[in-house]
């Protein structure tokens, strides 16, 4: 009974380590599901050789050809554990390599075992000088890299280093029983081998903690799925604007002609015709609308051209500060540029930035805004220019369309001009977004935040940053780690607050971003870290409250983020 129970168990093994390595083989999943599968199957073929083969003349070769089965075991488990650890060890690889074919060419050749008479055998000394020395050079390599990678990890991903451990002892552990019955002996020894039930006990271990870890792949992996449905849908509109924009000059240029046409003839009528009141307003009306049609016709040809960009360096602050003076010189008085840098320089186009800060002027005047304020704060690798004012507002519900074309809550409005900003914006390689004061703070403010970003430079580094964020009930998460890549801040990103390592943050040059709860948790050991709870607000915004006795808070945004940066740092 007890054996029929093992041959089941080995061949669920050997199925199991087939799927891994073709999951492997067809998703490129893991590399290490590839080392797993490979070590599976081997085990299941070794065990298999104990289990079914006939113990009478041919004890000998069936030895040697589970112990050549075996010998690739030590190193696609040492491969293994190096991923698992994240600790490289090329030159212990290579020994292990050769060492592992040495070995094997021994076995096949038959070198490792001799003869005494028809029915018993013994090891040579070759056994001895290579193949123990090998397993046990493997065991203290697997056991101290993964001692080594418990000090080194936390949480989670540290229990995950323990349950491995603890699968390999147990499998050494009963391999080293057979292998002393081996060498105490002068035959092979009758009865099944101990090494399949430590075999057993790796393989459940393993199996829980690869599918564990399979899981979560496929959930990242719907993520993905759905994060490419999303961008397909998006895809689909742009398709739609961008047949729009391919023949918006030759309309826009007839537009013009009938419109120039249609307004010449109305003002004659106006100026020389002898009408009635009645019908003088009706023609005004006419040369009104014109004018609303001409503007409106201007608007779309800015926005289908608003990503054609050619790209030379200005000076952001003289730009803006020339935009004001030419453009708004009457309302001069109304714009304040406290903090800011005057020697911050990008690559783009002078005209089509200076239309896009246009538009959000004229947005934030018609807003009834008597005061508009700009900060510039700049990073080796980002530009960032605030734009705040203290106008009406936007409500929740309406501040995620605010940048979608011909939306608008003006009676006389197109819905175009914060579209063509956000183009132009996007054609730098920048990003705009907005916070309203209306939903975003607890206090009687009204106005709106633009935070718009230009890059410095489009390379990409893969340097972490003095910020911690503690993905574990962090609301909205997806914006969260956008708003990050907005202003290329890659800070360190942790699962949860159980994998979180007060060891390695406790310094207080690092500022960490969580939930209340993990705020709470963590402040009783990291008391000098400067801590903020992200909250979600009833409006669907997202704010930050500092966990010091004054409590500020702030609204989560770009410029919070690279404020929060050089906060004592």
């Amino acid at each position: 009974m007890l054996q029929v129970l093992l041959q089941a168990f080995c061949i669920s093994f050997f199925t199991l380590g087939v799927c891994f390595v073709v999951i492997e083989l067809c998703s490129r999943f893991n590399r290490s599901f590839l080392n797993f599968g490979f070590t599976i199957i081997l085990l299941s073929i070794f065990s298999s050789i104990d289990l079914w083969h006939q113990k009478i003349d041919t004890s000998e070769f069936w030895t040697t050809l589970q112990h050549i089965v075996f010998c690739p075991v030590p190193l696609l488990i040492f491969f293994y554990v190096q991923d698992l650890s994240k600790i490289s060890q090329r030159r212990q690889k290579t020994i292990f390599t050769y060492w592992c074919i040495i070995c094997t060419f021994l076995f096949i050749s038959g070198l490792m075992f001799k003869p005494t008479n028809a029915h018993y055998f013994r090891e040579t000394i070759l056994y001895h000088l290579f193949f123990l020395p090998y397993i046990i050079y493997s065991v203290y390599a697997c056991s101290s890299t993964l001692v080594k990678a418990i000090n080194k990890f936390s949480g989670h991903h540290r229990l995950t280093v323990i349950l491995h451990l603890a699968g390999f002892c147990i499998f050494t552990l009963f391999a080293s029983m057979d292998l002393f019955r081996l060498l105490s002996a002068q035959k092979c020894s009758e009865g099944i081998s101990f090494t399949i039930f430590g075999i057993i006990g790796l393989s459940i271990i393993l199996t829980y903690i690869f599918t564990e870890n399979l899981v979560v792949l496929l959930k990242e992996n719907s993520q993905y799925i759905n994060k490419l449905e999303n961008l397909y849908k998006e895809l689909e509109k742009a398709r739609d604007l961008s047949e729009i924009g391919k023949s918006t000059s030759i309309i826009n240029h007839e537009i013009k002609n009938y419109c120039c046409i249609i307004r010449g003839y109305a003002e004659i009528l106006h100026e020389t015709a002898d009408l009635e009141e009645n019908y003088k307003n009706v023609v005004s009306t006419m040369i009104t609308s014109i004018d609303d049609l001409s503007r409106f016709s201007r608007e779309i040809l800015d926005f289908s051209r608003a990503k054609i960009i050619t790209h030379k360096q200005l000076n952001i602050y003289s730009l803006l500060k020339t935009c004001v003076e030419n453009r708004f010189p009457k309302q001069i008085s109304s714009f304040k540029f406290p903090e800011c840098n005057h020697q911050v320089f990008v690559h783009g186009d002078w005209k089509k930035i200076e239309h896009a800060f246009v538009n959000l002027f004229l947005n934030a005047f018609e807003a009834k805004a008597s005061l508009i304020t700009i900060r510039i704060l700049a990073t080796q690798c980002v530009v960032l220019i605030t734009i705040e004012d203290n106008g009406i507002g936007c409500e929740g519900e309406d501040l995620s369309k605010l940048f979608t074309a011909f939306f608008t809550t003006k009676e006389s409005g197109t819905g175009l001009g914060l579209a063509t900003t956000r183009a132009i914006i996007e054609g730098h390689g920048g990003h705009i977004s907005v916070v309203s004061k209306n939903v975003s703070t607890r206090h009687k403010e009204h106005g709106c935040i633009f935070n718009i970003t230009f890059p410095t430079t489009f390379e990409k580094s893969d340097k972490k940053d003095n910020i911690v964020l503690i993905e574990e009930k962090i609301p909205r998460l997806s914006t969260v780690i956008q708003t990050f890549r907005n202003v290329n801040v890659n800070p360190y990103v942790i699962p949860s607050v159980d994998d979180f390592d007060f060891n390695r943050f406790k310094s207080p040059h690092y500022k960490i971003i969580a939930n209340a709860e993990c705020i709470s948790v963590i402040k009783q050991k990291c008391r000098n870290n400067l801590c903020y709870s992200l909250v979600h607000t009833d409006d669907d915004s997202l704010c930050v409250i500092e966990s010091t006795s004054g409590g500020k808070e702030y609204a989560f945004s770009e410029e919070f983020i690279l404020y929060s940066m050089q906060q004592n740092g």
